[in-house]
C-alpha cells in the first residue's frame, strides 16, 4: 500500500530529475563562455547520463521498487537493461 506521502515524494523526485535538473544544466551552458572542449564534453556526458535515468524512470513505470514498495517480480531485459543492469546509476554516474 502506498500512502499519499510517499506518492508525492516519488512524484517530487520525478519532477526533479526529468526536468529541474536538465534545465539548470541547459541554463548553465548558455551562460558560461567557454571555447574548453572538455567542458562540452562534460555537458554531453551529463546529458547523456540524465537521458539514461529518465529513460530507465518511465521504462519500469509502476514496477519501480522506490520508498518501501515491493519491486516486484519481473526481470527486466528491453529497453535500457539491453545495455547495463543497473541502467539508473549508470546514469547516475554519466552525470556526475
Amino acid at each position: 500500500m502506498v500512502t499519499s506521502f510517499i506518492y508525492w515524494g516519488r512524484k517530487i523526485i520525478e519532477i526533479f530529475i526529468s526536468f529541474l535538473l536538465p534545465i539548470l544544466l541547459l541554463l548553465e551552458i548558455v551562460k558560461t563562455n567557454t571555447t574548453n572542449p572538455s567542458y562540452y564534453l562534460g555537458v554531453l556526458f551529463s546529458l547523456l547520463g540524465l537521458s539514461l535515468m529518465i529513460w530507465t524512470r518511465f521504462y519500469r513505470n509502476k514496477d519501480w521498487g522506490f520508498m518501501g514498495d515491493d519491486s516486484g517480480d519481473v526481470l527486466f531485459t528491453g529497453g535500457p537493461y539491453k545495455f547495463t543492469r543497473h541502467p539508473y546509476y549508470a546514469g547516475a554516474a554519466l552525470t556526475g
